[in-house]
């Protein structure tokens, strides 16, 4: 039921996508402290327009489960509610059409809504939400074949229950590469292997702002 549910909202993620020249925006009210004592809800991922056309069962599954786990590694002190929690808050809560709506709106104006994140942040007990989304991925071979580069952009926002506002927003960019040597003695790498440096990289340039 989970993963029917996570078909649905990617189904529904085909507006209009942020700009790709989104800035970094940091609230100065965020802070790795306000993170460990508000802890936070991991949303579930939403893909692009661009990256609907890549998108499969699987491809959902492990972008989910690389998300999920991800905030927990980067965060390891922060109380953090796994994206499969936050399924069953929204069928439990009757919030899935909501959220469905709140993130459409999202996507064409860049805006969260705050009713349904605030409802839904009162169910799991944490003061900030997380938005993933893919903007999408690309893959490019030079050297006549024998090299190919996976390239992913990835988003994240931040939503404070306190503020009723998004305090961080931020994307990242990340490549992976192969050649004919990697892809022989070792598998090599593919486009989830890029889609996942993304979602790292996202992560840790949040993680690293708040170090400061």
């Amino acid at each position: 039921m989970k993963y029917t549910i996570l078909a649905i909202l990617v189904f529904v993620f085909v507006g209009c996508t942020p700009g790709t020249q989104v800035q970094t925006f940091v609230d100065p009210s965020l802070s790795k402290l306000s993170l460990e004592t508000g802890g936070i809800t991991v949303l579930p991922v939403g893909f692009s327009a661009a990256s609907q056309k890549d998108v499969t069962p699987e491809l959902r599954r492990q972008v989910t489960i690389r998300v999920t786990t991800g905030a927990s590694r980067f965060f390891p002190s922060v109380k953090t509610i796994p994206i499969g929690d936050t399924l069953a808050i929204l069928e439990g809560g009757n919030l899935l059409d909501a959220y469905v709506s709140a993130t459409s709106a999202f996507e064409q104006t860049g805006i969260l809504r705050a009713q349904t994140l605030d409802q839904i942040t009162t169910l799991s007990k944490t003061r900030y939400a997380l938005y993933p989304y893919l903007y999408g991925s690309s893959q490019q071979t030079t050297n006549q074949g024998l090299a190919t580069t996976y390239s992913s952009r990835f988003g994240i926002v931040l939503w404070d229950k306190q503020l009723k506002k998004a305090v961080y927003e931020g994307t990242q960019e990340a490549s992976v590469s192969q050649n004919v040597f990697t892809q022989i003695f070792s598998g090599g790498n593919s486009s989830i292997d890029g889609i996942y440096a993304a979602i790292d990289a996202s992560l840790s340039k949040l993680q690293g702002l708040l170090a400061r």
